[in-house]
């Protein structure tokens, strides 16, 4: 689902149990303070008063909870537009990172060998490695291709932005998420 429907849907939400709530206090109001004919209606009214105000108190955490995801979700979209604005940037940061640690795996291969143990170290080390820049360079691809794509609607700017940075920090040595 869109971001923005959520968001707008949030805020219809918000403004119906707030509506509801209003209603309710005025209700209880109400009930509390008219004049019965019997003990027995007004035992009854206050019955019905307790049980709208529990109502009422359900309504104000519903409330809470769509506000607070309202707040997050007005956060991502602001995260969505950064990213989308941030991500040619990111996204030559990154391929920067894959040359470096391209450039790193290749001096690692050519450095000269010492031990038997020592070659088997480096060859592990390297496969490891190699691997792990073959990710590297796959999910900048992906990336890439889908932001050139899809430059007017681009869903997945956010998690291709959070993509680009585990492989920034995995090109520079960082242990990755």
């Amino acid at each position: 689902m869109n971001l923005l429907a959520i968001k707008e849907g949030l805020e219809k939400d918000i403004q119906r149990f707030e509506k509801r709530v209003a209603f309710q206090e005025k209700y209880v109001k109400f009930l509390r303070t008219n004049d019965y004919e019997s003990e027995a209606e007004r035992y009854e009214a206050l019955d019905k008063a307790y049980q709208t105000e529990l109502d009422s108190l359900k309504n104000r955490s519903f409330i809470k909870k769509f506000k607070k995801s309202l707040a997050d979700t007005e956060k991502r979209l602001a995260d969505k537009d950064k990213h989308f604005k941030d991500m040619p940037e990111k996204i030559k940061e990154a391929e920067e990172s894959i040359k470096l640690y391209r450039k790193l795996i290749d001096e690692v291969k050519k450095s000269p060998k010492v031990t038997a143990k020592q070659k088997a170290d480096r060859n592990m080390w390297v496969q490891g490695n190699e691997a792990s820049y073959e990710s590297c360079v796959g999910a900048l691809e992906g990336v890439k291709g889908g932001f050139e794509s899809q430059k007017e609607v681009y869903p997945t700017v956010s998690k291709d932005y959070e993509t680009l940075e585990q492989v920034i920090k995995i090109a520079k040595g960082k242990k990755a998420k």
